[in-house]
């Protein structure tokens, strides 16, 4: 055959190696401040994507139970699910889609991701990845949860023209997904089979917004870890948009604090009036706001922030301008 062959092989796999780590790529989000937060998301899902596609399958997987992946259909489902679980990242702090709808989003793609290790018996190489997940929102119990993968590929396919979208090249099981006769009444087993979900579901309902309490908002002392203040904020009522002039003043202050890659941490709040869920989202809006100021200059793309949002700040009625601030810290 000649010294070619010896040459060709081991670039044949060279190339190969490129492509898969190329088909991995996430490119990152338009909006600066939504790819400032979610870089490390996307970092982490471009390793699991790799690992999982680095695995070599000979037949075909099962997934929770209720739907099988072909070898072929196993690349794009994997890749479509990385995908969807930093565009949620993206969307959120893009500011098109609600904190909680957000947490929902990232838990049903994690747990998908988590499924697919599972499946392919790697989920000693998960780690990468769903540490990134927890840092971006997703708790260990979500990504771990096989309800909220079933949930995901179970919507997947239900949707329509479901037929062009990788995830729906999986083949439910019939088994699992009983199909009830529209002329007959369902059985007791199915009626306690839907009761039973129900209460799942419920269940999960409650778990979620369990997390939603605890997460947001994350409170911490910058001031007792050597962080320095550095200038506040103010928002009208009910707003989360900057003025041009605070702006201004924002990025003034900034390129006379110094130069190069620093670490900022920005703490949102509001005043006490409105519901707490309210107040919370609100904080992290004025925060991510005051970031997007930031990464308008050169001195602020520099920059690694941080974003707190602390809720509602108890002050006297006199006081509540105070409170609808977003407080910009520097490390020292």
């Amino acid at each position: 055959m000649g010294p070619s062959l010896e040459l060709l092989i081991p670039v044949a796999i060279a190339l190969y190696s490129m492509q898969q780590d190329d088909s991995c790529t996430i490119s990152p989000a338009k909006n600066p401040l939504a790819e400032n937060v979610c870089q490390g998301l996307r970092a982490g899902l471009h390793d699991g994507c790799k690992r999982l596609l680095s695995v070599p399958l000979k037949s075909g997987i099962s997934l929770v139970g209720a739907y099988s992946v072909t070898p072929a259909n196993f690349p794009p489902l994997v890749k479509q699910k990385i995908g969807e679980a930093y565009h949620a990242c993206d969307r959120f702090w893009s500011g098109e889609t609600t904190f909680p709808q957000y947490k929902i989003e990232l838990a049903d793609k994690a747990s998908v991701l988590n499924e697919l290790f599972k499946a392919t018996n790697t989920i000693d190489q998960a780690a990468q990845m769903n540490a990134a997940l927890v840092a971006a929102g997703a708790t260990a119990d979500a990504i771990t949860d096989p309800d909220s993968a079933k949930d995901d590929l179970r919507r997947e396919c239900d949707r329509p023209q479901a037929s062009a979208s990788p995830g729906c090249l999986l083949t439910p099981d019939p088994e699992r997904t009983p199909r009830i006769p529209t002329s007959l009444p369902p059985s007791a087993a199915d009626l306690t089979r839907l009761a039973d979900e129900i209460g799942k579901l419920a269940t999960k309902v409650t778990t979620l917004s369990s997390e939603v309490t605890k997460l947001v908002p994350q409170r911490i002392s910058p001031v007792a870890a050597g962080w320095t203040s550095l200038i506040q904020t103010r928002f009208d009522t009910g707003s989360h948009e900057i003025s041009r002039a605070s702006c201004d003043q924002l990025l003034q202050k900034i390129a006379a604090s110094g130069s190069g890659t620093r670490k900022v941490l920005i703490h949102g709040s509001a005043d006490e009036r409105g519901d707490g869920t309210t107040n919370d989202i609100l904080s992290m809006r004025r925060a991510a706001a005051t970031a997007t100021c930031l990464t308008t200059s050169k001195a602020g793309a520099a920059l690694i922030i941080q974003l707190i949002g602390t809720g509602a700040m108890a002050t006297p009625a006199a006081g509540y301008a105070q409170a609808r601030t977003a407080t910009v810290y520097i490390s020292p």
